[in-house]
């Protein structure tokens, strides 16, 4: 049935021309902008998440530079003190070397024999010997206490001047990242044009087969209904209601941890009821982890809607559901939001916020 459906096109689109086949081109034109869009989308995200990796290393080297800075702060005065203090010693030891020099002018034998008692002139030589012995010991062991603070304020110097070295780097790495996501967001912005100019044309197309006879028309409707990403900025609520929590990076209330919310949380106004946003067939049902009881939605060209913490699914995988149709209702509380709808729109895998596809962007929390 299927190959007669595309094989009776394929008739249509050589006998007829151009409403068909203008419209396929128009459309695959448009899908390749969308993975092009989405490319560029992951592109943007992984140079956001490398400029905020480095935002946090250079938060740290910052650290560490001002740490080795302190260091440096402190013991620069410490080492002043210590050269001045060596210096102070080096000229008091000068003075008593002038003295002991004067006993050496002196013959070593009338230094003994000068001595009264044996216990003099034994004292005499352990003074000659201990001046010369303690002040080379003391002036030597703080001599290298000096020096070992001289290195270590000179370790810290180039410690600090490695950091400051590593954060231009950094500066550099970031300069470069900022460049490539304005580039892609220029990107983005020129696809965006030229996408709308593509619904635009599809538009067009689907306006001129209202021209056609009534037999091409009624074949074509099926090839020319409108599509999922026709509907940005024009979709309806899935719910009456308020979105209480936006798409995006939030903290945790409890944790106080960043995490990723990937869609929004409606609290309803009145009516419970939870509504299709446009037509599309029932691709999965069933409890899922920390979102409760699910249902997903494939609009096609992998545009999907999810639908959670709901109750009472009157569908199952397989049947198709039109826009505004009602299929459940809110089910168990939110832990931390309380009762309402947690609803999701995904491309592919990513998700993109919904309230971009609204008819008019709900205001945020």
């Amino acid at each position: 049935m299927k190959l007669y459906i595309i094989l009776t096109f394929l008739v249509f689109q050589i006998s007829h021309g151009s409403v068909e086949s203008n419209y396929l081109l128009q459309k695959n034109k448009f899908l390749k902008k969308e993975v092009q869009n989405r490319n560029i989308l992951s592109e943007l995200y992984q140079a956001q998440m490398s400029i905020r990796k480095l935002h946090h290393d250079k938060s740290k080297i910052k650290q560490k530079v001002d740490n080795a800075q302190r260091s440096i702060d402190k013991i620069a005065p410490v080492v002043d003190k210590a050269e001045s203090s060596l210096m102070s010693q080096k000229i008091q030891i000068q003075k008593r070397l002038m003295y002991i020099l004067k006993f050496q002018d002196m013959s070593f034998l009338k230094i003994i024999f000068s001595s009264q008692t044996p216990s003099q002139m034994d004292r005499n030589l352990r003074i000659l010997k201990g001046l010369t012995e303690v002040d080379y010991i003391n002036l030597k062991s703080y001599f290298q206490n000096v020096k070992a603070l001289i290195f270590k304020k000179k370790e810290l110097v180039t410690k600090k001047e490695d950091l400051q070295k590593l954060l231009k780097e950094l500066d550099l790495k970031e300069q470069e990242l900022v460049s490539k996501t304005q580039e892609k967001n220029e990107m983005l912005a020129k696809l965006d044009k030229q996408q709308k100019n593509l619904i635009k044309e599809l538009r067009k197309i689907r306006q001129e087969n209202k021209n056609l006879t009534a037999e091409r028309r009624e074949f074509l409707n099926t090839i020319l209904e409108p599509l999922f990403f026709e509907r940005r900025g024009s979709l309806r609520m899935p719910m009456d209601g308020k979105v209480i929590q936006g798409y995006g990076v939030l903290e945790h209330p409890i944790y106080k941890t960043q995490f990723r919310h990937k869609g929004v949380f409606i609290k309803p106004s009145s009516s419970q009821f939870v509504k299709s946003v446009a037509k599309g067939r029932v691709s999965y049902t069933g409890e899922m982890p920390g979102l409760g009881m699910t249902l997903i939605l494939d609009h096609g060209d992998h545009y999907f809607s999810i639908y959670s913490h709901i109750k009472n699914i009157e569908f199952n995988v397989g049947d198709t559901i039109e826009e505004g149709q009602t299929f459940a209702r809110v089910g168990l509380p939110n832990p931390f939001l309380g009762e309402g709808l947690y609803f999701e729109l995904r491309h592919f895998s990513e998700p993109v916020d919904p309230q971009d596809w609204f008819i008019r962007k709900v205001a945020r929390r």
